[in-house]
């Protein structure tokens, strides 16, 4: 890169900045954990990805030229065929043509899945359509012992006094990406651990009669699964369509789970910690409330004293996986 491109995509890069002043987590510095993802874990994920199926040429030839591009190149848009191709225009084309490293994090991340996609032929006709080529990692997860041990563990709580098992369930789906830590509980919180531990050797009936009640709601339409092609944007849930902010504004509340979703509520970007958690969200179209287990730099929401203690040790606590948090707004 020359110096001259490079103070250009300085220039460029530090228009990328969100509300209030904080500017938004590009990949560009070394060293930093979105510097990580777009240089070791997007390159480790393509290999991944080339081993798991037996590809053609085609679609190996293309992984290569996605893992040169990612490493070496600037960012290409979609073929004009591609059937998404504008909406992704539309979602930031003035992104195409700079360094991966150079474009905001959020945008970069998820537009490298979504050239991944297409690249193994997952939209295209042919063979490989609609074949997920995270699957096998996918069902080897799922077949684990420690997702067996959650089910089983769900046993222990049915007969669980109500508020017993409302904690627990609240923190399994707070730790649900951590199965080791899915069902246990803060220290402290009597009996709940213990109850849990104790049948870990038992059958999973009680999943099995969740799987049930499921079931039967959705066929009746009590529980309605839905989607929205926002959910796939590379964009803040302040740039949300208004049709989408319509349904939000008509919940009584709004649960988003996972850090990606907590990084578009509260915006990419490299807010304080104590910035408070209701000034990033007052657009939201009513209450809202976040299951996050920390897996990136952005965070709100708290008290300096606890930043504080966070901080003493020098471990990389943002970015981990070994904090999660809570946070509600009415």
């Amino acid at each position: 890169m020359t110096e001259k491109t490079s103070r250009a995509s300085d220039e460029e890069a530090s228009r990328d900045v969100g509300p209030m002043g904080a500017p938004a987590i590009l990949s560009n510095e070394p060293g930093s954990f979105a510097w990580g993802v777009l240089a070791k874990r997007h390159p480790a994920l393509i290999q991944q990805v080339r081993d798991a199926f037996p590809y053609g040429r085609r679609q190996r030839e293309a992984l290569d030229a996605l893992l040169d591009e990612i490493t070496n190149g600037v960012i290409e848009p979609l073929g004009p065929l591609e059937r998404d191709n504008e909406r992704w225009a539309d979602w930031r084309r003035e992104y195409f043509g700079r360094s991966w490293y150079d474009a905001p994090f959020l945008w970069a991340e998820s537009y490298f899945y979504r050239r991944l996609l297409g690249v193994v032929g997952y939209f295209g006709a042919g063979p490989w359509q609609g074949v997920d080529p995270f699957a096998p990692f996918k069902q080897a997860e799922l077949r684990g012992e420690a997702v067996e041990e959650e089910l089983r563990a769900l046993d222990a709580l049915a007969d669980a006094p109500p508020h017993e098992r409302a904690t627990a369930l609240l923190h399994a789906s707070l730790w649900g990406n951590r199965a080791d830590l899915g069902f246990s509980l803060s220290a402290g919180e009597p009996g709940t651990t213990d109850a849990v531990t104790s049948v870990l050797t038992q059958a999973p009936g009680e999943a099995s009669r969740i799987g049930g009640r499921l079931w039967k709601a959705m066929a009746v339409g009590t529980l309605e699964v839905r989607t929205h092609p926002f959910f796939c944007a590379p964009l803040p849930y302040e740039e949300m369509p208004e049709d989408l902010r319509v349904e939000f504004e008509s919940a009584t509340l709004t649960i988003l789970k996972g850090d990606l979703n907590y990084r578009r509520l509260v915006g990419d970007q490299l807010w304080h910690p104590t910035t408070p958690f209701a000034d990033r969200t007052q657009y939201f179209p009513g209450a809202v409330a976040v299951l996050r287990t920390l897996k990136s730099d952005v965070i709100v929401g708290l008290e300096q004293e606890t930043v504080d203690a966070l901080e003493l040790d020098g471990a990389a606590w943002r970015t981990s996986g070994t904090h999660a948090l809570i946070q509600v707004r009415p």
